[in-house]
């Protein structure tokens, strides 16, 4: 790939905490700040999910990715850490250390697929890509289908997010298109 040439990044948008409105906002304003980053090209965003969480009781999430196509972005540590930004700025707490996967979320952005790249990149943040849990997740794996192709094969696994989905672990995730 040239410098010159565009790629896709993929963004797993989530959240738990406030009203519909109140979450739908945040989104928007998340997806208002990725569209400023100089190296956009351009943004889609997939429809919205319900999906109730993983491993613990609280409040359902809404779901979504967005796929934004870039010219010459940061490496993936650094998009990340800019992920990690406008989950600060729209409210998203990470200073206690128990936070990872068990506390509800303002805002949730998780780097899903940065280009055809894939490993891990040492930060800071530490990042690996593809997502270490895209494949196991129904809420992930849904809104990529309809920017990415459920037919499309995904890295890592030779198994197209259709095959994915219909694994048993994911296909008995509740997840509603809304």
């Amino acid at each position: 790939m040239t410098d010159l040439e565009s790629f896709p990044i993929y963004v797993g948008l989530g959240a738990n905490i406030g009203s519909d409105k109140e979450i739908s906002d945040r989104f928007d304003r998340a997806i208002q700040i990725m569209n400023t980053f100089p190296f956009v090209v351009s943004v889609q965003v997939s429809s919205r999910y319900q999906t109730g969480a993983i491993g613990v009781v609280q409040s359902d999430f809404i779901n979504a990715v967005a796929c934004l196509l870039v010219k010459q972005p940061p490496s993936a540590s650094g998009f990340l850490q800019l992920l990690l930004n406008i989950e600060t700025k729209l409210g998203r707490d990470r200073t206690d250390q128990n936070f990872i996967n068990k506390e509800p979320r303002t805002m949730d952005l998780d780097l899903l697929l940065f280009g055809e790249q894939q490993g891990v990149f040492v930060g800071p943040p530490l990042c690996i890509v593809p997502h270490e849990r895209l494949y196991q997740r129904a809420f992930a794996l849904m809104p990529l289908g309809e920017l990415f192709g459920y037919d499309n094969v995904l890295m890592n696994t030779g198994l197209t997010i259709n095959e994915h989905l219909a694994t048993p672990d994911v296909a008995k995730q509740n997840i509603i298109q809304l």
